[in-house]
């Protein structure tokens, strides 16, 4: 078994011995995900055709400003209620699945790549989910530490997210894939401390990136002592352990009121 490994408190990138790829097809989660994608995918493309999509606030990860665009519905355990009206049958599976810590949506603009980047935890499988691939390898794919794959439409590609990876769409069309986090099996009774440990390191990456937002992009861990991070991250940590149960209250009533 591996140790819980987290980008913001490492002195190198990850070097575990898990496979680049993983097969979750198979789980029960997968099974039911698969079953109600097509109506995932209406209410998808049903709101992004009216409201669009935001960047990613992380611009020096891609190699052209705002062509990789993003909308999440859940993130680390913590659902964003104000889409839950627009995505009834995504947020019902998210009830239903537990397991499935975050969801969201990842839209890759033609002519344009995701940096190689290291995710920020080893307690997790990222999952994408092929619902726009405009073509395969080696103009459309995605690499993990070197090992390339193409997506499918309708098919899962899950991966060790905490190895470095890439992703690129160097055709004339548009990228889509869902993408879902997934915690592994080994580590399920440390899921609340992983999510909230990833959050404090969000929370510093936001501060970081708005303090020095032509920075040069970095494929490992934060170009920061390590004594600073460590302080800033168990800061952070203190801060989301406190702040976020009465963030998930007021986001609920919000949401109550709106209905």
């Amino acid at each position: 078994m591996s140790n819980l490994w987290f980008n913001v408190t490492s002195t190198s990138k990850y070097d575990g011995k898990e496979s680049n790829y993983v097969d979750l097809s198979k789980s029960e989660w997968a099974k039911n995900l698969l079953n109600h994608l097509h109506q995932i995918s209406d209410e998808f493309y049903g709101y992004i055709n009216v409201n669009g999509m935001a960047p990613y606030f992380h611009h020096s990860m891609v190699s052209r400003k705002n062509t990789w665009k993003t909308l999440g519905l859940k993130f680390w355990n913590v659902l964003i209620y104000k889409y839950k009206n627009k995505f009834p049958v995504s947020y019902n599976f998210l009830r239903a699945n537990p397991d499935v810590i975050a969801m969201s949506f990842s839209k890759l603009e033609p002519g344009s790549r995701i940096l190689p980047h290291s995710g920020d935890t080893n307690g997790i499988f990222r999952v994408h989910v092929g619902m726009i691939i405009p073509g395969a390898l080696p103009e459309c794919g995605f690499s993990v530490r070197g090992e390339r794959r193409s997506w499918k439409q309708g098919e899962l590609l899950a991966f060790t997210d905490a190895f470095e990876h890439e992703a690129w769409n160097e055709t004339d069309k548009t990228r889509i894939i869902m993408m879902l986090d997934i915690i592994r099996p080994e580590f399920k009774n440390h899921q609340r401390y992983i999510c909230n440990q990833v959050i404090a390191s969000l929370l510093i990456q936001r501060i970081l990136s708005g303090l020095f937002k032509n920075r040069k992009h970095n494929t490992g861990p934060f170009n920061v002592p390590l004594s600073v991070r460590k302080t800033c991250a168990w800061t952070a940590l203190v801060v989301v352990y406190l702040a976020l149960p009465v963030r998930n209250i007021f986001a609920y009533l919000s949401h109550l009121t709106r209905k």
